[in-house]
């Protein structure tokens, strides 16, 4: 039986295959199962992997009928027999010692899973260097409230045992953070580093929509603000699923792990529209339109327990607002993506300088409140870019004065 499975969804990957198979077969740690599941490939991908499985006994090939990566995942997990398992995206790869390191981790902490950081222009993984005891509601917080420490199946080594909910197969956008969600439940212990162990491929913004991710398809969609095909409409969509995940493994986060987790989309809409250099109207009427959504909203005032809530504004000083937002956001983001800055926290600092105040005691295990201090005390270098822009609301003066 090998020590752990490494699960590789793939679907039209010949320019970047060989490469991520060979960063998981030249691994420090060598006993392995490297399961390919072939997605109905039709640019000769499996050839390839076939000629590497020839030399290599460690590789399987399985090819099923074209169902999307949640049904390639799905089926390299019903196939596993390793005792950790590894998911890695075919055109990505891996550090040499990543499933060495995360192996040791989760040994050395009895954790359930291991998370490591990873190269994206865009994303990053906050949570850092951490271990995590899941039965206590701070330490759940903290997971669940740290951009993608959550939902990114790729970036962790799993304890076999801990996999009980499959990825949702009806499902072509956040099927991983379902996957994660229903997941973490089972776990009592995550351990995680703020090392970089794994290299997320992103297509450049040329990139045609077929050959772009999934998220940059959608920003590159046409007239993406009236289709509200868009990312935060397409979770504010899986509400129902989520709330039935939260509804089997009742918690006193619920309307954390809801509301930050649709809150988070916000952002990252702006990162990607940036990124691929849409139409600055396009974005604007999006973005005006989910500042309108009650959700959205929700997402900012229940955190009034944490001591902010959203400033008082009228519909259209809202609407007004929402636009200044937009224009300051996208030039804003532009910087970030050519300085190394996290674009993350510079949209939310942003939005916490032109939305919110504070409404009571401010309690730090809340991101936003933490962001919030953060720009107050000028502290990082994305405090101090967001605290540089004039035009920027001192949303809490009346805490600091």
């Amino acid at each position: 039986m090998p020590e752990i499975s490494v699960i590789v969804p793939m679907y039209n990957s010949r320019g970047t295959i060989e490469r991520c198979l060979n960063s998981i077969l030249n691994q420090t740690f060598g006993d392995i199962e490297l399961i390919v599941v072939d997605d109905a490939s039709t640019d000769g991908c499996p050839e390839l992997v076939r000629r590497i499985a020839e030399r290599d006994g460690r590789v399987s090939l399985v090819r099923i009928a074209h169902g999307g990566v949640s049904a390639a995942r799905n089926t390299g997990l019903r196939l596993a027999r390793g005792r950790y398992i590894q998911f890695v995206d075919s055109d990505d790869d891996i550090l040499p010692d990543m499933l060495q390191k995360l192996r040791r981790m989760l040994i050395t902490h009895g954790a359930d899973a291991a998370v490591c950081n990873f190269t994206h222009p865009c994303l990053q993984q906050y949570l850092g260097d951490a271990v995590l005891d899941l039965s206590d509601p701070d330490d759940m917080l903290r997971y669940v409230q740290n951009t993608f420490a959550v939902t990114l199946p790729w970036n962790k080594l799993y304890r076999r045992q801990v996999i009980t909910e499959y990825f949702d197969e009806e499902e072509g956008f956040f099927e991983d953070g379902l996957f994660g969600l229903a997941n973490m439940f089972n776990m009592k212990k995550i351990v995680s580093t703020s090392e970089v162990l794994y290299h997320y491929y992103c297509a450049p913004p040329q990139a045609s929509a077929d050959g772009a991710s999934c998220i940059n398809s959608i920003a590159k969609a046409e007239n993406f603000w009236e289709t509200k095909d868009t990312f935060w409409y397409k979770l504010h969509a899986l509400k129902p699923k989520i709330e039935k995940i939260l509804a089997a493994n009742p918690t006193p986060l619920h309307d954390e792990v809801l509301y930050a987790r649709m809150f988070d989309f916000m952002p990252w809409e702006f990162v990607i529209f940036a990124a691929t250099g849409v139409d600055g109207s396009g974005v604007d009427k999006e973005i005006r339109s989910i500042f309108h959504q009650p959700d959205f909203l929700r997402s900012v005032t229940y955190r009034s327990k944490y001591g902010i809530t959203l400033r008082n504004m009228s519909s259209s000083e809202l609407d007004e607002a929402a636009g200044e937002f937009v224009r300051k956001v996208l030039a804003a983001v532009r910087v970030c993506l050519s300085s190394g800055l996290k674009v993350g926290n510079v949209v939310m600092g942003i939005f916490i300088r032109d939305f919110v105040e504070v409404c009571g005691e401010l309690d730090a295990t809340d991101l936003l409140v933490r962001l919030l201090i953060s720009l107050e005390n000028d502290n990082t270098p994305e405090a101090r870019f967001v605290n540089s822009l004039s035009s920027c609301r001192t949303a809490s003066s009346r805490l600091f004065a």
